[in-house]
């Protein structure tokens, strides 16, 4: 079985775009819910969704401009050895990025 990592935000919506606020502070726009958050349940869609890392909080902002913030709370997987962390990395997407994977 192949895996690839991915990151924490492609686990829970897809995204048409997205702005770096800072560290730990992406702001994304058009998400789409991959997973169930809160009352929300997966296909939801927002106009804006921001991650704030100082604060350990997601937020969705809905069409009526109504925010609806959520806390993030860490849960980890099963301890992985370097040489499989190595072979199943993936390179970030890339803002400018308009290729198609093939």
């Amino acid at each position: 079985m192949s895996f690839k990592r991915i990151g924490l935000e492609e686990q829970i919506f897809t995204w048409d775009g997205w702005d770096d606020n800072g560290p730990m502070m992406p702001q994304f726009y058009k998400v789409e819910l991959l997973v169930q958050v809160g009352e929300f349940p997966p296909g939801t869609k927002f106009p804006v969704a921001f991650f704030n890392g100082d604060s350990s909080t997601l937020s969705f902002t809905d069409e009526s401009n109504v925010e609806h913030i959520f806390e993030m709370k860490l849960s980890l997987g099963r301890k992985i050895s370097m040489e499989e962390f190595e072979a199943s990395r993936v390179e970030p997407k890339s803002v400018d990025d308009d290729s198609e994977d093939e």
